[in-house]
């Protein structure tokens, strides 16, 4: 055990330490900038000549020119900066790799196990997997994403998106699934992510298939139970599906990798929609692959649930919808075990199962929007979030509350570049500290590599996104458990050839996994998207604010905040909203600013309020917060 400790804990945590200093020109960064040039330089010295074949070699050459593909293209652009923190980051990953493979003999000779295979029992990966684990299992999960819950914000909502989603979450109980204002105020109250529908009701831009779950758990007076029960579900969606593609312990150790990972557990201490689309591809997948075996009802209600589920995660996010669908039926017709009336048979139950959620879907954009095969996306947005090439982006307000666009174009340049970073932070997150591709080379060594049957059909969502301009890497967080129960059972292959080389790997991953989960620390890593941009989701300015409202709330009694324009006006009033949650008769009421006459106006409407005007001048300025009143304008 200590022999794991120094040759596989150390050094991970030796290399995460290193990562925050990566493209920092200041002196306290030039001797980590040393230590990592001397770190690269040694390991490849001592590793090269263990690559005795040409092949291998070439297999090595190919796998580092992939990672390195980032930085050769910052280079190109003349962004040295980002070059080196891309390069850094490769060749810090593949030096961790190397080095895992260098201690492989001592470690084995210390831990009395063969370097090569062996038929002996093992107790990680021979005992059986007790009947409880999947119980343990969701336990943790739960933990973990309540814990991440309190330790992101218990009280406040931090991110815009979670902001809006709480809003239609809980206007799924009004009569028109809005928010009802009186017209002289609609102004007042508008902000980019609503509009105005037929009834004269705001409605929200998202789909309506998280807010509707959601607002299950509003009624319920528990909100904050959806995510821990939702991250339950996964984590035992996980263990269940690689029990039933490989074996149980490889469904184990792919749900105990997905409890480590970053994505997964940042997901659930928000408010987004990514929680709820795990769980729904997980246990349709589980129940289509089932089905494949079932027979009678048993099996008719498993295509029932399928469809239901997938409806629902489209309901969610659409696109992921409609790419799993068409991911899921080709996976199913090419493992080929269905004759051709139980593929018929199966479309029809599933769509029978699908039916009620997509009346649901209709019938919600029929009431918000007018038009029910119109997404909130399509209304607001203009067909800004568009695929494909040509005018992308979002549609602000003006001055005069009129939708602007605010659009660029989206090339095949601007696409290029988002698919680099994305392999960056691919290779830094799936496996820290960028050992994801050192350890695909790993699994393919020893023969576990996907089949074009399998890896065909998981390739559409990610060949989707790339066609869409803003593209970030929890949008593919619902593909993680099917990779990760991949990835565990050609761990468990990697065991049976090298049991040496496959605790050093675990010990990496599991201490390189802890190393990145403090809150503190994903902020400071240089990645393109650290987790989710979790420094948006704690900025202490915009605690602080939020605070100082409440504290002027239980000065002033009710309060009506108008927020200024400024730098981040948008930005400010999004997060600032979460205060119009008690509607009209709320404590705090937060209204955009309309100049002298129409914000006198607001205040004739709703009397006996303290007027707060507030103003975000710049992301590492305090929010500007000014009490006024009774006079707006003063």
């Amino acid at each position: 055990m200590l022999d794991l400790l120094w040759r596989a804990a150390l050094p991970t945590l030796l290399v995460g330490a290193l990562y925050p200093f990566l493209g920092a020109w200041t002196d306290s960064a030039r001797l980590p900038t040393a230590c990592t040039a001397v770190i690269v330089g040694v390991v490849a010295w001592r590793t090269w000549p263990h690559l005795r074949t040409s092949r291998g070699r070439g297999t090595v050459a190919v796998g580092l020119a992939i990672t390195l593909l980032p930085a050769l293209w910052y280079a190109t652009e003349g962004d040295r900066t980002a070059c080196v923190i891309a390069a850094g980051q490769a060749l810090l990953g593949w030096s961790l790799a190397g080095w895992l493979y260098l201690q492989r003999v001592p470690v084995a000779r210390a831990l009395g196990v063969d370097t090569a295979s062996s038929t002996a029992p093992d107790a990680l990966w021979d005992a059986p997997v007790p009947a409880w684990a999947p119980i343990v299992l969701a336990g943790v999960a739960f933990t973990i994403a309540a814990l991440c819950r309190l330790l992101l914000s218990p009280r406040w909502l931090l991110g815009g998106d979670d902001v809006i989603y709480r809003l239609q979450a809980h206007w799924m109980w009004e009569p028109n699934l809005g928010w009802t204002v009186p017209e002289a105020l609609r102004d007042s109250f508008l902000m980019r992510k609503l509009a105005v529908g037929p009834s004269g009701q705001y409605f929200g831009q998202y789909p309506p298939g998280w807010p509707a779950v959601l607002a299950v758990f509003e009624r319920l007076g528990a909100p904050w139970l959806a995510m821990p029960l939702l991250a339950a579900l996964s984590a035992v969606g996980t263990f269940r599906l690689g029990r039933l593609l490989y074996t149980a312990r490889v469904g184990l150790v792919a749900a105990c990798l997905l409890l480590l990972n970053g994505w997964w557990i940042i997901q659930h201490g928000t408010w987004m929609s990514h929680a709820l689309t795990l769980p729904c591809a997980l246990f349709t997948a589980i129940w289509l692959i089932e089905a494949e075996s079932g027979r009678g009802v048993a099996r008719d209600l498993r295509w029932l649930g399928a469809g239901f589920l997938i409806a629902l995660l489209a309901a969610a996010r659409p696109l992921d919808g409609a790419a799993l669908a068409l991911t899921f039926g080709l996976w199913m017709l090419l493992r080929g075990r269905m004759r051709g009336a139980d593929i018929a048979r199966c479309l029809v139950v599933s769509a029978v199962g699908a039916a009620p959620v997509t009346a649901g879907l209709l019938a919600y954009h029929h009431i918000t929007n007018g038009e029910a095969l119109r997404f909130g996306y399509e209304a607001i947005n203009q067909g800004g979030n568009a695929l494909g090439f040509g005018k992308r982006g979002v549609v602000g307000l003006d001055s005069t509350l009129a939708r602007v666009p605010r659009f660029f174009d989206y090339t095949w340049v601007i696409a290029t570049r988002t698919l680099l970073r994305r392999i960056a932070s691919t290779n830094l997150t799936l496996a820290p500290y960028a050992l994801f591709v050192p350890l695909l080379l790993l699994l393919r060594r020893v023969g576990h590599t996907p089949t074009w049957r399998v890896l065909g059909p998981f390739l559409i969502l990610p060949a989707l996104y790339s066609l869409y301009w803003y593209g970030e890497m929890r949008f593919l967080l619902v593909l993680m458990p099917f990779l990760l129960v991949w990835i565990a059972a050609g761990l468990e292959r990697v065991h049976r050839h090298d049991r040496a080389l496959s605790y050093l790997g675990l010990t990496a991953f599991v201490v390189g996994s802890l190393g990145l989960l403090p809150v503190g620390r994903w902020a400071k890593l240089p990645i393109e998207e650290p987790f989710g941009n979790v420094a948006a989701y704690r900025q202490p300015r915009m605690l602080h604010a939020l605070e100082r409202i409440d504290a002027l709330r239980a000065q002033h009694g009710k309060l009506l905040v108008v927020v200024t324009d400024g730098p981040w006006f948008d930005a400010t009033i999004d997060r600032f909203y979460q205060f119009n949650l008690g509607g009209l008769d709320g404590d705090v009421l937060v209204v955009r600013d309309r100049g002298a006459v129409g914000n006198a106006e607001a205040v004739d409407l709703l009397p006996g309020r303290t007027v707060v005007a507030v103003r975000d001048t710049g992301r590492d300025a305090e929010l500007e917060i000014t009490v006024r009143g009774r006079d707006p304008a003063r």
